[in-house]
């Protein structure tokens, strides 16, 4: 019989510079990523994103490098950043 486990749920949110030239590039980009979500956008450049991951396959550390480095943006700001133990539990 599968057990209830404890997962660390994280979240965060950063706002993301990119070079107004790639911004088409840089959103599709943003959306390939897994766990990223833009909830605000500007032809200038300016993206307002969360990133959550549920497990610790998918670090948010990781997540947050992978958008740092994508072609064609300047700068990230992490603007907030929490996380906390979720009981999963099991399905009988």
């Amino acid at each position: 019989m599968p057990e209830d486990r404890t997962e660390l749920y994280e979240v965060c949110s950063l706002v993301v510079l990119a070079r107004p030239e790639h911004y088409c590039s840089v959103k599709v980009s943003l959306q390939e990523i897994p766990g990223v979500d833009i909830h605000g956008e500007d032809p200038s450049g300016r993206f307002a994103l969360t990133l959550e991951s549920i497990n610790q396959s998918l670090c948010i550390s990781q997540t947050i490098d992978e958008v740092r480095n994508t072609p064609g943006v300047v700068d990230t700001a992490l603007t907030f950043s929490h996380c906390e133990p979720i009981e999963i539990k099991s399905s009988q």
